[in-house]
């Protein structure tokens, strides 16, 4: 079992017998050891996931005109430290004129783009048409999954024929769901 420092009393320890210097841990590593102290009834698997996220992905885009979705996806993120810069398009024309901007930028282009397909005026499907026209004057690839709250079979047709979209995600998405994502494009 861990222990590690009370915060409000720093001489104290918390329950357990053995001590880490919480100084030598990366901040994810030591949130991963403090959750499986708390949580000693969880599975292994669930630390093992988080110590894997220790590595960020460069850059994040979410493109949903919807704020209270971008947020809450946003806020998953930031919580599960999964990217390193994370971005939010509420309009998919405004991804395609930075991504246009910046072609020749690996470090200003996406690694992933969490897409929603139904939005005004551009929307997710015209995306991935504009998006297919200019990929190749882009200097990296994205991986583009869907988040939608749509389940339509329709639409998980339509996604499941274009070879550029990774899978497809209902709403609302979990941090399970999000790392899983993350991981996948970390292990390419």
């Amino acid at each position: 079992m861990l222990a590690f420092k009370n915060r409000a009393n720093p001489g104290a320890l918390n329950r357990g017998s053995e001590v880490e210097n919480s100084d030598t841990l990366a901040p994810t590593e030591l949130l991963c050891r403090r959750n499986r102290a708390f949580r000693s009834g969880l599975p292994d698997k669930s630390v093992t996931l988080c110590r894997a996220m220790s590595k960020k992905i460069p850059n994040l885009w979410i493109i949903d005109d919807d704020p209270m979705s971008s947020f809450y996806i946003k806020r998953l993120a930031e919580l599960g430290e999964l990217a390193n810069i994370i971005t939010i398009y509420n309009t998919a024309q405004g991804a395609i004129d930075y991504l246009l901007h910046h072609k020749k930028s690996a470090e200003h282009l996406p690694d992933i783009i969490l897409l929603d397909i139904y939005m005004p005026e551009v929307d997710g499907w015209e995306f991935l048409n504009q998006l297919k026209k200019i990929e190749g004057q882009l200097i990296k690839d994205a991986a583009i999954y869907i988040i939608s709250s749509s389940n339509h079979p329709r639409d998980l047709d339509r996604a499941a024929s274009l070879p550029i979209i990774r899978n497809y995600f209902q709403k609302p998405v979990t941090l399970e769901v999000l790392k899983k994502v993350a991981q996948e494009v970390l292990d390419e």
